[in-house]
């Protein structure tokens, strides 16, 4: 499914790949080169030729007519190098697609401004690329020291020198999102519960990030991108950018289990101040668009005030709300809700990236604590 979802991102970026963006720069003076650098007798393009788990990212680059952009010197590049292994995972064939395509997705593999990123110097958050796209961004994050994830691929290879550019071996091949989250969830037939739930309030004009009754519906909060609103409990003025939110989205079979089967239900559920509640409590935007990779074990906050998602992270995936914490300690016993069914969800599906936001498929139906 992971394949197809790429495939239409990338048939959709040929939309774009005309626009006109500002290119970038070539203001690089010479420098003596950072120490990290200073043995590389290479240039990027050289060095990704040589490596033989490059050869496809050196074909794609060929293909888009980028060769002599990545020979450039003096330059200061950082770049993001899918493994053949990536383009494989991804069945994304480099000579099937347009050039301008092509070109796109090299580029959103490249920070947009010239500076050497060593892996030390790595943070976690939103970073410009070069793509002419635009939703250019990728977002980093280092949950650990010597870990780091882009859009939710590790990277394998850190800091691999040439004399323009630091490398940074991927595992997963980056492709610039198309579409907002709503349209993602709409797009789903295993979610379309969550759609309908979605469905049956319009859009408000006075909205807020937050899904609440005289805020952003549910719908809203799905779709925006950027708006205009008002803080409900002070009145005041903000503006909500809308590509932070991380929510977690139950499958049909999930929203079953605790009596949501039909638009009707649906309609009920999402209507009432319980329902809203719950909802909530799959929603976080506090720290950045959080791919599962950023993940880390104990509470992770949500709309819900002073109730977290209790997070853990093991070998064989993620697992939400299976302890429960008051504030650092595991409460003991059986959390509240598990054996009914409502806690201990696992997510299923990963890092489905939007315009707006990223959304993780859970197989459960996430229930705060009173």
């Amino acid at each position: 499914m992971k394949k197809i979802y790429l495939s239409l991102s990338l048939i959709t970026i040929l939309g774009f790949a005309s626009c006109n963006f500002k290119e970038r720069s070539d203001d690089n003076q010479l420098q003596p080169l950072p120490k990290e650098l200073q043995s590389a007798t290479q240039n990027a393009m050289e060095v990704i030729d040589s490596d033989p788990e490059l050869s496809t990212f050196a074909s794609a680059i060929r293909k888009a007519k980028l060769e002599g952009e990545y020979s450039r010197f003096p330059a200061k590049f950082t770049i993001f190098a899918p493994t053949n292994a990536a383009f494989t995972a991804a069945n994304i064939n480099v000579g099937a697609l347009p050039e301008d395509v092509v070109r796109n997705v090299i580029r959103y593999h490249v920070l947009a401004t010239e500076n050497f990123r060593f892996a030390r110097q790595i943070t976690s958050g939103v970073n410009e690329t070069g793509a002419q796209l635009p939703n250019n961004q990728i977002w980093i994050n280092v949950p650990r020291l010597g870990e780091i994830f882009v859009n939710g691929f590790k990277v394998t290879t850190p800091d691999v020198p040439a004399k323009n550019a630091v490398i940074h071996k991927i595992e997963g091949v980056l492709v610039p999102p198309t579409q907002t989250m709503y349209q993602v969830i709409a797009s789903d037939p295993n979610l379309s519960l969550f759609r309908m739930m979605a469905n049956t309030r319009p859009d408000l004009t006075a909205p807020n990030q937050t899904f609440i009754p005289g805020a952003a519906t549910l719908r809203q909060t799905l779709k925006s991108t950027r708006f205009v609103g008002m803080l409900p409990a002070t009145g005041a003025s903000t503006v909500f950018a809308g590509q932070n939110l991380t929510i977690f989205v139950p499958t049909n079979a999930a929203l079953n289990a605790v009596g949501i089967i039909d638009s009707l239900s649906a309609a009920a559920f999402i209507n009432s101040v319980a329902g809203q509640r719950i909802i909530n409590h799959h929603m976080h935007n506090a720290s950045g668009r959080i791919f599962t990779g950023g993940l880390l074990s104990g509470p992770f906050l949500s709309f819900v005030g002073g109730r977290p998602i209790n997070v853990e992270v093991g070998t064989s995936g993620v697992t939400l709300n299976r302890q429960t914490y008051i504030g650092t300690t595991i409460k003991p016993g059986d959390p509240v809700g598990l054996t009914a069914g409502y806690n201990n969800a696992n997510v299923t599906q990963a890092n489905r990236n939007a315009t707006n936001g990223v959304i993780h498929v859970i197989n459960r139906v996430l229930q705060p604590e009173p």
